[in-house]
Order: C-alpha cells, then sequence, then structure tokens
C-alpha cells in the first residue's frame, strides 16, 4: 500500500530498484548473493555515489591510503552493501541458509541464562556485515529479538523491505518517537532486543571515531 506524501517519482524509484531485484531474486541462492555483490561494486556504486562518499570520508580519516586501497575498499563497501540487502531480500532461503550459524563468544551463556530466566536482554553491535544474520539465526534457534529499523525516505520501498525484514521476525519498530517508545517497553516486558549505534545522529553524543570526533546514540549503554 501507498504510504502518505509519496511523489511519482518515488514510485518510480521502487519500480526500477524492485525490478532489478526481481532478476536477481529469480537465480538460485548460489549464485545470487556473488552477482548482487558484482553488481553493488562495478555498477550501483558508482552511480548512486557510493563510491564518491566513501572515498570522502577515507579522505577524511585515513589520509594516508593509496589510490589502490581506496578503490579496493570503494567496490568492497558497496559490493557489501548490495549483497547484504539481497540477503535480506531472500527471505526464507536467507533464513534457511544462517539458521544453524553458531553463537559463541563470552556472552552467549549469560545470554541463555537471561532468556531462560525471562530476564530482558539487550544485545549491543554495530554494522558489521549483514547485521540481520544474527538476527535470524537467534529467531530460528529459539530467541527472538526485537529490532529498531530507519524508515527510507522512499515510502514505496519502506513498505517493501518492512516486510522483507518481517520475514526474519517480528517484531520490529521504526525509530519515531512512538517506535522506541514500544522498543523500551517490549524490553520491560522480559523481551530482547538488538541495537546498531554506530548510526549518526545529531542528538547524540560527542565521541571519538578513528581520531575524529562524531556524535551517535549512547542510549544502549544509559538503560
Amino acid at each position: 500500500m501507498a504510504a502518505k506524501n509519496a511523489s511519482f517519482g518515488d514510485y518510480l524509484g521502487y519500480l526500477g530498484i524492485r525490478a532489478i531485484l526481481g532478476i536477481i531474486l529469480i537465480l538460485p541462492y548460489e549464485w545470487r548473493v556473488p552477482l548482487a555483490g558484482w553488481v553493488g561494486a562495478w555498477i550501483v556504486g558508482p552511480l548512486a555515489g557510493w563510491h564518491r562518499r566513501v572515498a570522502d570520508h577515507l579522505a577524511f580519516v585515513c589520509p594516508e591510503l593509496s589510490k589502490s586501497e581506496v578503490a579496493r575498499i570503494q567496490r568492497g563497501v558497496a559490493s557489501s552493501a548490495v549483497k547484504a540487502q539481497v540477503e535480506i531480500y531472500s527471505g526464507e532461503s536467507f533464513k534457511r541458509r544462517v539458521k544453524d550459524t553458531p553463537l559463541d563468544g563470552p556472552g552467549v551463556e549469560a545470554f541463555r541464562e537471561a532468556r531462560a530466566a525471562g530476564r530482558p536482554v539487550v544485545l549491543v553491535t554495530a554494522h558489521i556485515g549483514n547485521y540481520d544474520v544474527v538476527r535470524a539465526a537467534l529467531f530460528s534457534q529459539g530467541y527472538p529479538l526485537a529490532a529498531l529499523y530507519r524508515p527510507m525516505h522512499n515510502k514505496f520501498f519502506n513498505d517493501f523491505y518492512l516486510d522483507r525484514i518481517s520475514v526474519i521476525g517480528t517484531p520490529v519498530f521504526p525509530t519515531d518517537r512512538g517506535g522506541v517508545l514500544g522498543f523500551a517497553k517490549h524490553l520491560a516486558a522480559g523481551g530482547a532486543i538488538g541495537i546498531l549505534t554506530d548510526v549518526h545522529t545529531r542528538r547524540g553524543k560527542t565521541l571519538s571515531f578513528f581520531g575524529k570526533p562524531v556524535k551517535t546514540a549512547t542510549s544502549a549503554t544509559e538503560w
């Protein structure tokens, strides 16, 4: 269903993206993800301006990098971003692929004990790789995990995106006032939530990242 205040240009952009995704998603999973990576690195990255953004950011925090290294990172970032999106949009195929991902690390037993006792849990991480792999694996292994998502500017594509991430598991909450309140209530009721903390926010606290001042949310450490 079309969202309010959506423009005709938004709809055309949505149709174009859906057409590309439709072609890629026809392919077997083993082929579609590598193809998505290639498309991201060599087509989407340059055309969408991602390569320029990566170059600008690297010039700011790592000016010593060579041109060849910058180019390698540009392709890698764009490739990873598009692959992650195609994985998420693959729905059930993606869930089957990652359902048995092992859960390990120093906090796993504490997490299992808290869930067994019905205590609320906050999992905090960053956008490293495909962040929904962990969420999908947790759901498949009996550990539902609520998540926040940032609504997209294109209202048509946002509806599609919300539908796809909901296939992995619900509830998911938007990062608006009502969504954050629902997120907090879910936690207070004994649920488990996941927070990605590396997103810029103008109202965040100033921290140091790569030796530069950045603003990001610190709410996960304040609850």
